[in-house]
């Protein structure tokens, strides 16, 4: 089953069209946290740095380019010690375009910043809505 999401990620990539995955795990915390929606472009050339979808031994990873040769590119998470093996620039799927925080998590940060009468009014709209706006 993994193998065909693959497969079928790969082919809409390569069709010019975005994709939108929700993330998990935490080899990228604290820029990317499981629950949060990651949204991949088809790849360009990488550079170093940038943070790259692959196929690493039939499975999905998001990770950062820290080396590129002229036959492999290395990936790394930002919260794990060690690389990555290395991969073919063909293993290499899609280019984050953007993300999105799961929506709980984005609701507490404003809820946090904001000022005191806009908390309040979120605090209230929890009791009335339920779990919603913010969860």
């Amino acid at each position: 089953m993994k193998r065909v999401f693959i497969d079928l990620a790969r082919e809409h990539l390569a069709r010019g069209m975005p994709l939108t995955l929700e993330a998990e795990g935490h080899s990228m915390w604290p820029l990317i946290q499981h629950g949060d929606r990651i949204t991949v472009e088809p790849p360009l050339p990488p550079q170093l740095g940038d943070l790259v979808l692959v196929d690493l031994h039939d499975r999905l990873v998001l990770h950062r380019v820290i080396a590129i040769t002229h036959t492999h590119i290395t990936t790394k998470g930002d919260a794990v010690p060690h690389a990555d093996p290395p991969i073919a620039p063909t293993a290499i799927l899609g280019v984050l375009a953007r993300t999105a925080p799961r929506f709980n998590r984005a609701c507490a940060f404003v809820s946090a910043l904001a000022p005191r009468p806009l908390a309040q009014l979120l605090q209230r709209l929890r009791r009335v809505v339920g779990s919603a706006p913010c969860a």
